[in-house]
């Protein structure tokens, strides 16, 4: 063994000798096509990163919507009086009327109505508002009017339908149903289960 070790040994110590300046490393080569793949796989991820975002903002404006329903509800039954959410055209002003399928994007208000003229006005206690031009989604709902709920909690049946424009994919729309008894649920929808009135707003066809 001490024989084959020994023939071995001025084999390994020749090798280093002749290549001193040996290290490892990429070569131009292969560095180019590294970084070719690299922007290929990076070309191809994108559109599945913007389907993250797009999820990720359908979630949170649905919660949001979600909260303020709940909101409303507590208020009404706490308070022992009507309290409405209306869709908003500014921070401090809901639209005068509602038609079934109306755009909600923007956002809306929830108003203690004081003085039972089921409209916002001077009297009445703004409890919170939400309003934003820069939601991306369209948010539709398939009632008319004003939503008003109870002293006792309860509500009436509708539905609220959260839009995505498909620019990105195959991004799953929302509803939140609102229950007579003023509670909630939430599903998903497919494109072919969206109302028209979603796809007239988001192709404008």
């Amino acid at each position: 063994m001490e024989g084959i070790m020994t023939k071995l040994t001025p084999s390994v110590y020749t090798n280093a000798r002749r290549n001193p300046h040996r290290t490892k490393g990429f070569t131009l080569t292969e560095l180019i096509v590294s970084i070719s793949i690299l922007i290929i796989t990076l070309g191809l991820s994108t559109p599945t990163f913007a389907e993250m975002i797009e999820r990720h903002n359908m979630a949170q404006q649905t919660d949001e919507l979600l909260a303020s329903l709940r909101f409303a509800r507590a208020q009404a039954v706490n308070q022992n009086l009507d309290v409405y959410v209306c869709r908003a055209i500014s921070s401090q002003q809901c639209a005068a009327s509602t038609a079934r399928w109306a755009d909600w994007s923007d956002g809306w208000l929830i108003f203690a109505d004081m003085n039972n003229s089921r409209t916002f006005d001077s009297n009445d206690i703004l409890l919170r508002q939400h309003y934003d031009t820069s939601r991306p989604f369209l948010l539709t709902i398939n009632q008319a009017g004003r939503l008003r709920f109870r002293y006792n909690g309860s509500s009436r049946n509708l539905g609220f339908y959260f839009c995505s424009d498909g620019r990105t994919g195959t991004i799953k729309n929302r509803k939140v149903t609102l229950l007579y008894t003023g509670r909630t649920r939430i599903q998903t929808l497919t494109e072919k289960q969206l109302p028209k009135a979603c796809k007239i707003h988001t192709n404008g066809a």
